[in-house]
């Protein structure tokens, strides 16, 4: 595997801990304002939904550059010499 892509997938599992702690912080808020109305509370109302699409979107960022880097080839090919890419003409000048 080249630098590249070993620092692209070290990114990706950075980016996903950072999606998975959005979304436990978002439902950890889900399951306080669930406890707190099954008690019959009132408390203030912090909408989780926002956090859940954004670490939803996190998430996703995060599988695109892990297979972006896990599709990266991992020995690229050599490029090839001017001799090999293109066949060379005939030199009789009749076929001209």
């Amino acid at each position: 595997m080249k630098l590249l892509a070993k620092i692209l997938l070290i990114a990706a599992a950075a980016i996903a801990l950072c999606a998975v702690w959005l979304l436990w912080v978002a439902g950890w808020e889900v399951w306080r304002q669930f406890v707190a109305l099954d008690a019959l509370r009132t408390r203030e109302f912090s909408n989780p939904v926002g956090t859940i699409v954004g670490g939803a979107a996190v998430a996703l960022v995060a599988g695109v550059v892990c297979g972006f880097a896990l599709g990266m080839p991992r020995k690229p090919k050599a490029p090839l010499t001017p001799s090999a890419q293109a066949p060379e003409l005939p030199t009789d000048p009749e076929l001209r």
